[in-house]
């Protein structure tokens, strides 16, 4: 890592940016040179400047494989208007984590850069207040450098889980010789944790499942899955059922996204994909943060048609909503018109009941009833995915 110091200088403010910090952010064979520029507001006043630049200097003509697009020998991005000195300040710790990491060829956890951020003695101590705004700030500093978290080293601590057809295999780069996961154990019956090595490695895979169910509940995805091998869902609808546990893992949209890679490098139809979550606020939100990255994942419910269909009792099943949830409401009520069509309708019932709805209401037409009845005839009756051309 060089020592020097860096000053840069914008014309339009006049005004010299002077930090000591690590500048090359890569090394072979690529030098990635990261000055900072902060473009004053009309007023001169430095604490309310309009926009801090990040220059990107390349000098690789687009060689290395992890950041540079070879478009360009320099980049100017600006981050966003008035932005702090601390939030500067998290962005450029967050570039120094991962130049550690890809000059080292090590890899870290979200959390293991959280407490390495704390540090022993320093500003760092206080540098993130919390787990949630160092994540915020790493999205932030991948999304200006344009590559993706995994290319720099930083995994995301496991949380999805996988289920389905006990003859599915999922093979390697060198194809059968090169097995990574098969699913045909007892433990597999009840869910496997997604691993950085099956998403980062999987080129093929080989099951008899046509459908993938991402389920927001943990609760929910062990309930489906609690008669084992001899579960009728598996059996009359083959398919994989995935969880994320809540909102959505890095890695479990990775995986999700693997599936439509290797289908479509394949030539073959992409297996459908369902989200099944709660009738509420945050399952809702939950819908839209796959969704963004997997705009064909399609809403399965618990929608309110289901709640008269399968005459659910409104009075003893649905739930007064929280302080948290009418605050998510509202937010998603003013973004309504930008809402998938789906949500949108999901959104105004909610508003005009006033009651949110778990899935796990349809346990009172039995405990089995989701999975051996509302799953399968839900999809089924789904017009089947063009194929292919």
């Amino acid at each position: 890592m060089h020592d020097y110091k860096s000053v840069t200088r914008d014309c339009s403010s006049g005004l010299y940016t002077d930090l000591r910090s690590p500048h090359d952010l890569v090394t072979h064979p690529c030098g990635f040179f990261i000055h900072v520029r902060v473009v004053l507001s009309s007023s001169g006043d430095k604490s309310r400047s309009s926009a801090v630049c990040l220059d990107i200097d390349c000098p690789c003509d687009g060689r290395h494989p992890v950041l540079c697009t070879g478009e360009a020998n320099s980049k100017k991005i600006t981050v966003s208007a008035g932005i702090g000195v601390k939030h500067l300040c998290q962005l450029w710790y967050i570039f120094e984590l991962i130049q550690q990491l890809l000059t080292t060829g090590r890899t870290a956890t979200q959390r293991e850069l959280y407490y390495r951020s704390l540090g022993s003695s320093g500003t760092q101590q206080q540098l993130f207040p919390s787990q949630t705004r160092l994540n915020a700030r790493l999205v932030e500093a991948v999304d200006l450098l344009q590559t993706e978290r995994h290319k720099v080293g930083i995994l995301s601590t496991a949380k999805g889980l996988l289920a389905g057809p006990r003859d599915t295999i999922f093979y390697g780069r060198d194809g059968p010789a090169s097995v990574l996961l098969h699913l045909n154990t007892e433990a597999a019956d009840q869910g496997i944790t997604i691993t950085e090595s099956l998403v980062a490695n999987c080129t093929s895979f080989e099951s008899a499942a046509r459908h993938v169910i991402v389920v927001e509940k943990d609760t929910v995805f062990q309930r489906i899955l609690s008669q084992g091998g001899r579960h009728p869902l598996l059996g009359r609808l083959p398919c994989f059922i995935i969880t994320a546990r809540g909102y959505p893992d890095y890695r479990t949209i990775r995986f999700l996204s693997l599936l439509h890679n290797v289908a479509d490098k394949q030539g073959t139809q992409r297996l459908p994909m369902w989200y099944l979550g709660d009738l509420d606020p945050h399952g809702l939100s939950i819908y839209l943060a796959y969704r963004r990255r997997l705009p064909e994942l399609k809403w399965l419910g618990l929608s309110h048609n289901d709640i008269e269909e399968y005459n659910i009792p409104v009075e003893a099943c649905g739930i007064q909503m929280t302080a948290c949830d009418e605050t998510l409401l509202r937010r998603l009520s003013a973004d309504i018109e930008s809402l998938p069509g789906v949500v949108a309708d999901e959104v105004a019932y909610l508003n005009t009941s006033r009651r949110k709805f778990e899935i796990e209401c349809m346990y009172c037409q039995g405990l089995d009833f989701l999975s051996e009845s509302y799953l399968i005839t839900k999809i089924l009756s789904d017009p089947p995915p063009h194929k292919l051309s």
